[in-house]
């Protein structure tokens, strides 16, 4: 076992040799990759002498992994040679990289089961005398705030035993009425009901499960994840059946469900494996959602089906006995080559009988694979602590699992499971050559254009109304960014030390004739002049686009602001590029805390949507909308009027994306319609509008033709998403809705809706899910409708479950299909020329909805990666999510899209020294005990940015609730950085935020407090600091240090190998002639944060 620390680099040989001196013996080492060899001529001495091999002639890069040695080759041309080989060993050396503690994020809960004594079943039953010797599932937990309730007080109690061939389960479940169980049909949605849902996962690789659910009547829900082989590909399938027994009663206010199912059918071989992953949940409506009838788990988990959240069920023959494993701690080092790790994993065993065990530890990766190892190790009642390593762990971003399996005499079982995050390396990208989406061929050259000494943009001389547009918006953005005014000049000849702009079919590029394909464009940037030519109105306006992020990629500004030569050949694969966002909202009369505006709107439209060439905007403000023709919709949340969506539909224009306003029809009508018309809630679904009500369609329609007159879109859509998804209470839906089936209404409505908006020239989407038979589409067997429905409307899949087989299934049917994806998922190679349009649901407007989320669906990230995805979707690979953020490419395009423009900007930057104002030491607030964490001193380059660190103990500023300041400034500045973080929160104060729903009242980041600007003539600006806007958490994973207007990022390193980060932005001075006397700060007292304020530095005025 090699010490912490260590590595092998090589091997040692040591060898008897008595023939004639320096005859050469060929030495080979293999290793277990493929054709992976070291090869080296050794000459021989006479005499017992030692040999190193280190290096050789190896295909594959040095040095090896020396931990995946297999063989050692000696041999030799001569028949006749002779030596002894007397002893082979491994060189150490010490290694490069150090232990890094991987944070451990939760333990695995773990039962041991026994066998029956007789066996499961009797004569094709179950034996109910089986329960006898069956083990109790302990410390159920409640699932909204995973609390551990004691077993005395639980209302569910479940036993489990098992024979060689059958798992029996019997629980008894507590309901003072009988268990709602209004679901009729198998495969529906049981979960709606009271139900009783078991979860199995025989792979233990945290992908991979089974689902069955029952309700009370015995109707049942069952579904896979596995590989198939038709989609090639790990799937969800509810078409497969699980086969089982079971038996339902109800007696004195208890439902007792007896339920066996065979090994076999769990995909488990106990001859192989004997533990399993395992959930078991009950549902309490919400009438019951109180006191101690509350939904429930065995293990503490945040949704039911997630595999990393089980448990295990550990199948032993007899008792294991005494004996206590805990893992303490998982580190990691990184190899010197590849992509892979070295993990210790660090555990103690106490009270076991005395004597030497067999321990098998398994670790599974962020990609569901695993690496198993084993070795022996003695315990006994004393507590001990022992390190396992583990050579060769692929490298990943992600949840690992690690399993510790100590075997005794007999192979009965004792484990101990934690899962752990795993975090690569961090890179840094900031300021590199990154344009966005991915252009298809870029050449650099030579020299630079100075954009900042430049003045004029010439257009043809019969440049149309929309080019003179975007020659409008390209002047204000080089204004903004370059700091040049410019002019727009109708010159068809090109000038020296100009921007020109056409409009053409072909172009030249890299010396060759090329044509330009529809939205693309060809940028030429020489140190004399800049052409932008556009195959068409919206390719020169991309073509314009890309060069704004060329003048911003330096993430600098310096004096005449030069660009790269370059030369970018470009167009998109899809004619339909989108992004969605559902933007944050309240429910009826309930207040912002800071009331939303259009120009916030606008303002993130043009930065994240425009700027990544989306030009299709899927969004959803109907909760926010004051509708004229129903002027009842006039709560104190409708802050958006008709005029505010006349501006919008405008500026979409402007910038080449057509919204797509959509309303949430049907499923989650409650959203934005019920609350102002209860009378059309449909009976038993307390969310679903009843689209048969004679009154529906025309309140829902005028609300339409509102947003239809006024932002003028060419396409809407009412979503169409889980309809009859979420049941109330005892409230028994009607079997027909007048006179109709659900599927006949659900056609209906549709049919109608399409036909009214096509008579206003507008083109209908809709969500895939309830037309989907392997979605929602089972639901009252709605899919069935599908052949009837027009084959017009438009189908956005949003799903990531099976993303090819799903749009297979429609653009087979004739459908025209566009992937809007909830969380960033991509096309296969057979979908991707198939589909018209692509995109990413973002939700929000990048404020996360918790603190320490790690969901991408929230993630500015996710929208980088739909846009390149969308614009590029025909390339051969895609990089995964993580990867992308990983490299350093994404948090470095991020930086890039918060750059504000400033025309005012100086490059001369001036550190404020703040040192008398430290009231701190940043140790107290960003390490843990015992870590440390150096920040820099004195005067530092961050971001491009000199800012001045305190070189004393007292290194920073504590700003919140009962916490304030004053720095005095004394300059004028076109704009001022601050370097701050919200200092680590703890357990509880997550729990407290989390739970409060924030995000409703906060739309634009959740505002902390004020620095305010204090100006020479008295007049004060308030500069709002927004969590996940211009500030972050310090301690958060280093993959989602994700936040909207920070231009930079800084990394702290920790003891531990871990990171702590700063985050610095730039507020522009909307006032730059005025003097700042004084920056204060001024808490809203809303949040329980502390703000750490590290520099502050002020931009001069050029």
């Amino acid at each position: 076992m090699l010490p912490d620390g260590t590595e092998f680099s090589g091997i040692k040989l040591l060898i008897d040799y008595k023939g004639a001196e320096f005859e050469k013996i060929e030495l080979k080492t293999v290793f277990t990759g493929e054709n992976d060899f070291i090869v080296s001529h050794t000459p021989l001495e006479k005499g017992i002498k030692e040999y190193t091999l280190t290096k050789g002639f190896r295909r594959a890069d040095f040095p090896p992994d020396w931990t995946k040695l297999k063989y050692i080759w000696l041999c030799s041309d001569k028949s006749d040679m002779t030596f002894m080989l007397k002893k082979v060993s491994m060189i150490t050396r010490k290694s490069e990289n150090k232990n890094i503690s991987l944070k451990i994020n939760s333990v695995k809960k773990v039962q041991e089961i026994f066998p029956a004594r007789n066996g499961i079943l009797k004569d094709g039953t179950i034996d109910e005398s089986c329960v006898e010797s069956a083990a109790s599932l302990h410390g159920f937990c409640f699932l909204k705030d995973k609390q551990e309730i004691e077993d005395k007080n639980s209302p569910l109690k479940a036993k489990i035993v098992y024979d060689e061939n059958y798992l029996c389960m019997v629980t008894e479940a507590e309901f003072p009425m009988k268990p709602i169980a209004n679901v009729k049909k198998k495969d529906d949605d049981v979960y709606q009901d009271e139900a009783l849902e078991y979860f199995f996962s025989t792979w233990n690789d945290n992908n991979r499960k089974i689902q069955f659910v029952t309700n009370f009547e015995g109707v049942f829900f069952d579904s896979i994840r596995d590989y198939d082989l038709t989609a090639a590909d790990i799937i969800n399938s509810s078409q497969w059946d699980l086969p089982h027994i079971k038996k339902i009663s109800y007696e004195n206010g208890v439902w007792k469900t007896l339920f066996a199912v065979s090994f076999k059918d769990l995909k488990m071989d106990l001859n192989k494996c004997r533990f399993m992953g395992f959930q078991l949940a009950q549902d309490y409506s919400a009438n019951n959602n109180s006191g101690k009838y509350k939904t429930l788990s065995w293990a503490p988990t945040a949704s039911f089906p997630n595999p990393l959240d089980f448990g295990i069920l550990v199948f032993n023959k007899k008792s294991f006995g005494n004996g206590d494993i805990e893992i303490k701690e998982i580190l990691s080092r990184k190899k010197s080559v590849g992509n892979e790790i070295d993990l210790s994993v660090k555990f103690s065993g106490k009270n076991f009988k005395e004597g030497e065990y067999k321990v098998e530890t398994i670790v599974v990766a962020a990609d569901y694979t695993s690496i198993k190892s084993m070795e022996k190790i003695k315990f006994s009642g004393e507590e001990k602590n022992e390190t396992i390593r583990i050579s060769s762990v692929k490298s990943i971003n992600g949840n690992y699992t690690v399993y510790v399996c100590v075997y005794n005499e007999n192979n009965d079982m004792k484990i101990a499971a934690v899962n752990f995050e795993n975090v690569t390396p961090l890179k840094d990208m900031f300021g590199e050559n990154i344009l966005w989406p991915m252009p298809k061929k870029v050449i650099w050259g030579d020299g630079v254009f100075m954009a900042g000494n430049a003045n004029k943009i010439l257009i043809p001389e019969n440049a149309s109304a929309r080019m003179i547009r975007t020659a409008d918006i390209f002047k204000n953005k080089l204004y903004g960014f370059a700091g040049s005014k410019y002019s727009v000049s109708k010159n068809a000849i090109p000038e020296k030390n100009s921007i020109s702009l056409k409009i053409s079919k072909e172009t030249v590029f890299d010396g060759k004739k090329v044509d330009l394909r529809s939205e693309g464009y060809c940028v030429d940037v020489r140190p004399d002049g800049v052409n932008i030519t556009g195959a068409d109105e919206a390719g020169l306006y991309y073509g314009c686009v890309t060069f704004i992020q060329l003048l911003k990629i330096p993430m600098k500004i310096v004096d005449g602001m030069p660009v790269k030569s370059v030369k970018i050949l470009d167009w998109p694969d899809l004619p339909n590029r989108l992004v969605r966002i559902e933007h944050p909202w309240h429910f009826r009369n309930k207040k912002f805390k800071e009331v939303p505006k259009i120009e916030y709107l606008m303002d993130w439209t043009e930065r994240f949507v425009a700027e990544n060439k989306f030009n299709r905007l899927w969004l959803d403000i109907s909760m926010l909308i004051k509708f004229e023709r129903q002027p009842e919709f006039n709560g104190s949340e409708r802050v958006f009027s008709l005029d505010d969506c006349r501006k919008f539909g405008e500026f979409c224009r402007d910038h080449f994306i057509e919204v797509i306003p959509v309303f949430e029809v049907g499923g989650h009508a409650n959203w934005w319609l019920l609350e102002y018309h209860p009378e059309l809630k449909e009976k038993g679904y307390p969310h679903q509008s009843d689209i048969t009500h004679p009154e529906h369609n025309k309140i829902v329609f005028n609300c339409i033709l509102d947003v239809i007159e006024t932002m003028k879109p060419k396409y809407i859509s009412p979503k169409t998403d889980e309809w009859w998804h979420s049941k109330g209470g005892n409230e028994v839906p009607d079997e027909l809705l007048r006179g109709k089936t659900r599927a006949e209404a659900f056609l209906d409505f549709h049919v109608e809706l399409n036909d009214w908006l096509k008579k206003r020239n507008v083109k209908m989407q809709i969500y895939e899910d309830m037309l989907n038979p392997r979605h929602n589409g089972k639901r009252y067997d709605v899919y069935k409708v599908i052949d009837k429905f027009p084959k017009d409307i438009i189908i956005t899949p949003w799903s990531g479950g099976m993303p090819d087989v799903t749009s297979a299934y429609f653009l087979d049917k004739g459908f025209e299909v566009w992937g809007n994806t909830t969380a960033y998922w991509t096309y296969g190679d057979k979908i991707k020329s198939r589909v018209q349009g692509m995109g990413f649901g973002t939700y929000n407007l990048g404020t996360d909805w918790r603190l320490y989320n790690t969901k991408s669906s929230t993630s500015i990230y996710g929208i980088f990666m739909g846009a390149d995805n969308a614009w590029n979707i025909l390339r051969k690979k895609e990089a995964p999510l993580m990867d992308e953020i990983a490299s350093g490419k994404l948090p470095a395009l991020r930086e890039m899209y918060a750059l504000r423009p400033n025309p005012a900007a100086s490059a001369k930057v001036t550190p404020l020294n703040i040192q008398k104002n430290m009231d701190c030491s940043s140790l107290e607030y960003l390490c843990k005990k015992g870590q440390e964490c150096a920040v820099a001193e004195g005067l530092q380059n961050v971001g491009n940015i000199p800012m001045l660190f305190s070189n004393q103990k007292m290194n920073c500023i504590v700003l919140g609730k009962d916490k304030t300041m004053s720095v005095p400034v004394g300059k004028i500045c076109s704009s001022l950085l601050f370097l701050h973080t919200i200092a680590a929160v703890d357990e509880q104060g997550v729990k407290d935020f989390n739970g409060k729903g924030h995000w409703r009242n906060w739309p634009y980041g959740y505002v902390l407090g004020d620095y305010q600007v204090y100006y020479d003539d008295g007049t004060v600006e308030k500069m709002p600091v927004r969590l996940f806007w211009n500030i972050g958490i310090t301690d958060i994973n280093p993959l989602y240090r994700t936040t909207n207007d920070n231009r930079y990022v800084m990394p702290l390193k920790t003891s531990d190998g871990g990171y702590r980060f700063l985050y610095q932005w730039e507020w522009v001075n909307p006032h730059p002639d005025k003097k700042i006397e004084t920056i204060t700060y001024v808490d809203n007292k809303e949040f329980n944060f502390k703000i750490l304020l590290f520099a502050i530095s002020c931009r001069d005025k050029k």
